[in-house]
């Protein structure tokens, strides 16, 4: 049995055999994230690679500077998101590194599409930040830099907070114990951890529903529920009754534990889960609705908005056709942090397989922070090993450019093997267990496993992969359908209200 396998086994008996769904921190459904970091724990779901601190020790000025311009950012987004002359009737939440500069003006890869497609309704992007903002932003007059306000409530908020939460956590420790006979390392899972983080999320939670409330918009998006700041602001619209919807920004398969597989006893209502998911394609709404019928919890197939935003574009097309060559014989490789960039398997691939193009490498957003250490491997081995290895453009272009010029893709188990298939491109994955997560995903005949081979075996799959592609064997099928045409806000609230 495959890991995957064997960790939702144990994940649906632990809530089939204890109460979880009865778990609750200050009234705030605490499974949902839970569930998540068991996953993070027990998977070992962490970045792979050498990350340089900062050094630099800031200065009494500086600090004092910081507090100021924190101070005079938050105010600026009071008067964005509390504005008596303008009520907001959506909101968005994203993160600058959801952004993809195109011709010096960043992009976000998620809301341009529905920015440009709002019919008249007045809209604000809650942005926050890793780091820096990014400027010039597409779409900048619905940009609110919401990081500061949101820290600063938060700091507030925690002064005048109860330090005793109220904590229904059942049967706990058994459920720990129980885990840890498999998996050890949970055992870091405490109790005291769960409450620290459900007390930001009350204190968070807070300034969302003021805003909510001020407001009172249609709906709010929002992308990895499972993540801080969009839990809270899942939590303050499930609880005024405004639909909180979930973007698809990756797989959502069986297999993904924000997604796959969970076990509603008596069709419980989870307030720290959104009431929608936004879904790229029919497989992952079909993964949500098995687990949700009955629920208030609902798929909604809306297409990938990106694919859409950058498909209507002829200009932003024009722009990279100087780039990169625009003749299609190239590979791509869509890295992931949790798995190291110098695997074995894929370099037994770049070292022994033979193509006619580039070997594009594309960083995942989370390795950003070692991308200087993944561009000197491989362009060492570049040098050293006669390949044609491109990093740089592989990670700051486009996907839609890079997919147009490429016939294979190659991942451990990256989503960008969905939008490949929606340019007829196979993905030839270095884990057997992606064929069950990718399994009514993408088309059989575009998905590929190479783990149980020998070294020479997996090099002769992906070439006869390859130079398939390159005679145009997958070339006329149409695999378009796989993602859907993308909706709007408007198709959105029609079927919001259509079911409520």
């Amino acid at each position: 049995m495959a890991e995957i396998d064997k960790f939702f086994e144990l994940i649906n008996k632990i809530e089939r055999k204890y109460p979880v769904q009865e778990w609750t921190i200050n009234g705030i459904d605490a499974w949902p994230f839970v569930r998540v970091q068991i996953r993070d724990i027990a998977l070992k779901v962490n970045v792979k690679g050498k990350c340089v601190k900062n050094a630099h020790v800031k200065s009494k000025s500086e600090l004092i500077f910081e507090k100021l311009k924190v101070f005079i950012a938050s105010i600026r987004a009071i008067f964005t998101v509390f504005n008596p002359f303008k009520r907001i009737k959506v909101f968005l939440l994203g993160y600058v590194a959801h952004r993809q500069n195109i011709n010096n003006v960043w992009n976000n890869r998620f809301y341009e599409f529905l920015l440009q497609n709002l019919h008249g309704r007045t809209a604000v992007l809650l942005e926050l930040k890793k780091t820096d903002y990014v400027k010039p932003r597409y779409n900048e007059q619905f940009v609110c830099e919401f990081s500061e306000l949101a820290f600063l409530y938060r700091s507030i908020a925690r002064m005048f907070a109860s330090k005793t939460p109220k904590s229904i956590l059942p049967q706990f420790r058994e459920v720990i114990e129980d885990i840890s006979e498999t998996y050890p390392e949970i055992n870091r899972i405490t109790v005291p951890f769960i409450e620290n983080y459900f007390n930001e999320i009350r204190n968070l939670k807070g300034l969302f529903s003021a805003i909510l409330k001020f407001n009172k918009p249609e709906a709010v998006l929002l992308l990895s529920y499972y993540s801080f700041e969009a839990t809270a602001l899942v939590l303050a619209a499930n609880v005024l009754g405004i639909p909180s919807v979930d973007m698809q920004h990756g797989v959502q398969g069986d297999y993904h534990i924000g997604y796959g597989n969970f076990f509603l006893k008596e069709k419980k209502n989870y307030n720290t889960l959104p009431a929608v998911f936004w879904n790229w394609d029919m497989g992952s709404a079909k993964a949500i609705k098995k687990w949700s019928k009955g629920s208030k919890h609902k798929p909604f197939v809306g297409g990938n908005t990106w694919l859409e935003f950058w498909g209507n574009s002829k200009e932003f097309n024009a722009l990279y056709k100087n780039e990169i060559s625009q003749e299609k014989k190239n590979v791509l490789i869509s890295l992931q942090p949790s798995f190291d960039y110098n695997s074995e398997a894929l370099l037994n691939l770049i070292a022994s397989a033979t193509i006619n193009g580039t070997w594009f490498i594309r960083v995942h957003p989370r390795q950003l922070a070692f991308f200087q250490e993944i561009q000197t491997y491989f362009t060492g081995l570049a040098r050293t090993g006669g390949k044609q290895i491109e990093v740089s453009k592989a990670t700051t272009l486009p996907l839609p450019v890079l997919l147009e010029t490429s016939l294979v893709h190659i991942t451990f188990h990256s989503s960008v093997a969905i939008e490949a298939a929606s340019f007829n491109i196979p993905t030839v994955f270095l884990l057997d267990e992606a064929k069950d997560m990718y399994k009514g995903l993408i088309p059989a005949e575009l998905l590929f496993t190479i783990e149980s081979l020998s070294k020479n075996e997996q090099v002769a799959r992906f070439e006869q992969v390859y130079y398939s592609q390159a005679k145009g064997v997958n070339n006329n099928n149409n695999n378009n359908n796989v993602i859907q045409k993308s909706k709007t806000i408007d198709d959105f609230l029609e079927f919001w209200n259509t079911k409520n």
